[in-house]
């Protein structure tokens, strides 16, 4: 499923110490020329998963220095780069990648994946091999048992911990590990041994000349302008991904703005009629305000979460966050049945410029520490400018009583110190020590982006839901708000430049006013990609499923016990036992 168009593996002939494979998803360079594993200079071969948008650009540079190319393709240009620049060169890439590349000369295999875990790299370690892959299933498929990892089992169950922010190359398996993002992992053949070395981190200091907010305003759009359009690139046909929140509308209206009258523009979209969180019609208001699109929408239901569960479940391989996650499914089902292999899509754009409204409290905790009187001040004009939201109204309620809550951090101890009935107490006996330690509550803005973005926890998540989800139906999602330069451009500004006025993501706002309606790029409310799922939780379909997760967990002796759960509860015991089901 991730790459239909094409099947090759390659053994290294001396002492068949190193095989790469590799599936092809067709995307640039639809040739054969561009099959992988490819060789360059009859010394390096890859096996690589990805793009790399400013490919054309390093081909360039490249030239310039007399490298000479074979093909079309961004594969090639990463062979020239080593060879050039060695493992330095992974900092001049725009992209997301995941590869293994065998330096036949150092005997050496230099492994490396993108700088926010947009690709995936598992891989399972002994003394007398090293094996890797895009999903876990093919390192099973390998001889690899398939045993589920007990603590992180125990971890989720009492605490809804999906990854161990102690250790990001944890997984639900025993005996399978992922490459962390931004990490770069190289294996010497000779000795046998491996090292693992962190290529990229976020930067954490505010940039000292920012000339004015129109100077800032121009250089985002430049950038912004710069990321779609290399991700437009591509030999097949491209779509993007419209929820109705600003994000995705933003993409949409740029993609819009580049391709003007030339060709249609395909959208995919995911409607609840009558839920009170449907985005559809701000859907229909950015297609209106916009030409030459082609919407296409999907209406998903519980029936067709049920019926998609054990498919979702086997692609995502790990426990996942709610039912939007079958939402987003469907929509990449519908882009390939549209013939569209390629979307676009909004995601990141809430981790750099503080667009959930929990980013409120670590705002105001910053404030209230080092400007009290702008702290009164912006308070006063987000409770102002939200006072009618209904969507978000916890969040409103109480305002004041909340953030001193925040601040000091009572409510967020008290939010993991409640533990879940019904475990194992095998399980718990065993396990209850070794907890997973929650991150400490953001004392900054800045903090509160950064462990967003960074933790294994956060931004991470949401990129395998959507690499799984989409790659499932052989269809890849690009991100341009996730190109590094946005991403560092953005952990430069103050934080007055994300959150002002109330107004959560302001200078994005700001920026692209003229481009859409005003009813999307000053939206109020904030809504997570959600459906219905309290709704569907409680039809009989979900209640069957429910109770079949609890056999399932009892005989796996994850559970002593059947009582009434919370929601919160019900979900992770209800995935958990799917999963085991799916084993």
């Amino acid at each position: 499923h991730r790459g239909p168009d094409g099947h090759k593996e390659w053994i290294c002939p001396i002492k068949g110490q190193v095989g790469l494979a590799h599936r092809r998803l067709s995307i640039i360079d639809l040739s054969h020329d561009a099959d992988q594993p490819m060789v360059y200079l009859g010394k390096y071969w890859i096996t690589f998963n990805g793009e790399i948008y400013n490919y054309l650009e390093l081909k360039e540079g490249l030239k310039r220095q007399g490298y000479h190319f074979n093909t079309s393709s961004d594969t090639e240009v990463i062979l020239a780069l080593y060879d050039k620049y060695g493992k330095t060169f992974l900092n001049m890439l725009d992209g997301m990648f995941a590869f293994a590349l065998y330096d036949q000369d150092k005997q050496t295999v230099f492994c490396a994946r993108d700088f926010f875990g947009e690709k995936p790299f598992y891989y399972h370690v002994d003394n007398k091999s090293l094996i890797f892959a895009s999903e876990m299933k093919a390192i099973h498929a390998a001889g690899i048992p398939k045993s589920m990892n007990d603590c992180m089992v125990y971890n989720y169950l009492q605490y809804g911990a999906i990854n161990n922010p102690e250790d990001d190359s944890e997984t639900l398996y025993s005996g399978i590990k992922k490459l962390p993002k931004a990490h770069l992992l190289l294996i010497d053949l000779k000795e046998m041994n491996y090292t693992m070395e962190q290529y990229y981190s976020i930067p954490q200091k505010v940039s000292k000349n920012i000339q004015s907010i129109g100077a800032v305003k121009e250089e985002l759009k430049a950038l912004m302008m710069t990321s779609v359009e290399r991700r437009l690139r591509s030999d097949v046909n491209v779509g993007s991904s419209l929820s109705g929140g600003l994000d995705s509308s933003l993409i949409v209206a740029l993609i819009n703005l580049m391709m003007g009258d030339k060709s249609e523009q395909f959208t995919f979209s995911a409607v609840f009629p009558g839920f009170a969180k449907d985005e559809g019609k701000y859907q229909d208001i950015v297609v209106n305000h916009l030409t030459n699109i082609q919407q296409h929408k999907i209406f998903p239901s519980s029936t067709s979460f049920v019926n998609n569960l054990q498919k979702i479940l086997y692609h995502q391989e790990e426990p996942f966050i709610s039912t939007s996650v079958g939402a987003q499914y469907e929509v990449f089902q519908s882009a390939r049945q549209n013939n569209v292999t390629v979307v676009l899509d909004g995601q990141g754009a809430d981790e750099l410029f503080a667009g959930y409204h929990s980013y409120y409290k670590s705002y105001f905790g910053e404030l209230s520490k080092n400007n009290k009187e702008l702290y009164k001040s912006e308070l006063n004009d987000y409770t102002e400018l939200l006072k009618d939201n209904q969507i978000n109204k916890r969040d409103r309620k109480g305002i004041k009583e909340y953030i001193k809550e925040h601040l000091t951090g009572e409510y967020f101890r008290a939010r993991y110190a409640r533990s879940m009935s019904g475990t194992s107490s095998n399980l718990f006996e065993k396990y209850s020590k070794k907890r997973y330690l929650i991150e400490k509550e953001p004392k900054s803005l800045m903090e509160a982006l950064t462990q967003s973005t960074n933790s294994s926890a956060g931004l991470e998540n949401l990129l395998r839901y959507a690499d799984r989800n989409s790659m499932s139906h052989s269809v890849e999602v690009r991100l341009p708000f996730l190109s590094k330069e946005i991403v560092d451009f953005a952990f430069s500004l103050p934080s007055c430049f994300k959150i002002n006025q109330g107004w959560t993501k302001y200078i994005l706002r700001s920026s692209f006013d003229s481009i859409l309606p005003k009813e999307i790029i000053w939206r109020k409310d904030k809504v997570g990609y959600e459906g219905p799922q309290n709704d569907w939780m409680q039809t009989k379909l979900f209640q069957d499923l429910f109770q079949d997760s609890l056999s399932n967990l009892e005989n796996a002796k994850y559970i002593d016990k059947k009582e009434n759960y919370d929601p919160g509860t019900t979900w992770k015991l209800l995935l958990m036992g799917q999963l085991i089901k799916g084993q």
